[in-house]
């Protein structure tokens, strides 16, 4: 009897995945009238100028999924396979209910699969990096397809001394709430070679200052910005410099731009450092690989990175960084 009870809660569970631990009810329920003692007049008078467009929110996530290569796979425990993965990221954008994502790591497969799931509601555009189709890593940028018109989508090739083709994929939007147009970015910078990175960085800063049109744009991506903790025996430690080359320009780091506050890890992976395995951690302190920018034309309402699991366990091996934004 008890056996056939833990069976049905078993069934029940994966039939209503649970959503834990994360941020977004926080972001929904903010309400800045009840606290107006709480902050300077300056700030204050930011938040009523925003808070007079709330309608017009846009939530912005960049989210590293992880790949699911064979060689990779493998090597991971089965709850951490994307098959099994795939479910719990699906329940978190429908939790989450993002109006823009930009994604690093996916294959065309990964993005095949999140389609079935998210077609209803989403397009996405993205093409591999190997053959400008379905071979190779795709930057998607997937967005509400019920809330805006993709105006323009293009793949931008990145030039860098690396053998390997990177790219920016670039995707102008008009949001039929409003009638603004924006531009969304999403990249992913090399891994492996921080020469290579500090020239796609730079080459991604020219690429925005050499955008003529005024209206707002966003930045989405994994940086792979590693800050100069030694004690982690982390890849390379030149993640300060790599901001400072992306933000030199039009854009600024969300994170330091937003009215009401961060909420959340200061860190964008779940690796345990103790342990050294990913998906066992909540987050180690500053270790910031994935970054949402925008131009000074949009107000950044909160920020966010989301420990969120799903049935107890992360979608990724990196957590979705979250960011509501209101164009001026």
């Amino acid at each position: 009897m008890f056996k056939s009870f833990l069976f049905l809660l078993c069934i029940i569970s994966s039939l209503y995945p649970e959503v834990q631990n994360s941020i977004i009810p926080t972001m929904e329920s903010f309400e800045p009238k009840e606290i107006s003692h709480k902050y300077n007049r300056v700030q204050w008078r930011k938040i009523q100028k925003a808070n007079l467009l709330k309608e017009e929110k846009i939530r912005i996530v960049s989210y590293n999924m992880l790949f699911n290569l064979e060689h990779k796979e493998t090597k991971l425990p089965e709850k951490f396979q994307w098959k099994n993965r795939l479910p719990r990221i699906v329940e978190y954008i429908e939790f989450a209910k993002p109006d823009i994502i930009g994604s690093q790591e996916l294959y065309y497969s990964q993005v095949t699969d999140l389609m079935k799931f998210l077609s209803k509601d989403y397009s996405y555009y993205g093409v591999g990096r190997e053959d400008g189709k379905t071979k190779g890593e795709i930057e998607a940028i997937f967005y509400n397809k019920h809330r805006f018109t993709l105006l323009e989508a293009k793949t931008v090739s990145i030039t860098s001394c690396s053998d390997k083709q990177n790219v920016i994929t670039f995707c102008k939007f008009e949001d039929l709430k409003t009638g603004k147009k924006f531009i969304m970015l999403n990249v992913h910078l090399n891994f492996n070679d921080p020469s290579v990175k500090l020239l796609e960085a730079k080459f991604i800063q020219k690429t925005i200052q050499n955008i003529k049109e005024n209206i707002p744009i966003i930045l989405t991506g994994d940086f792979n910005v590693f800050p100069a903790r030694l004690d982690l025996g982390l890849p390379f430690h030149d993640g300060d410099y790599i901001v400072q080359i992306l933000t030199s320009g039009k854009m600024y780091d969300s994170k330091d731009r937003t009215i009401v506050g961060h909420l959340g890890p200061i860190s964008s992976t779940n690796f345990n450092s103790e342990t050294r395995e990913n998906f066992t951690g909540s987050g180690t302190p500053g270790v910031i690989l994935d970054r949402i920018f925008v131009t000074s034309n949009v107000y950044v309402w909160m920020h966010g990175i989301d420990p969120a699991k799903v049935n107890g366990d992360y979608g990724s091996d990196h957590l979705p960084v979250v960011t509501d934004v209101i164009f001026k």
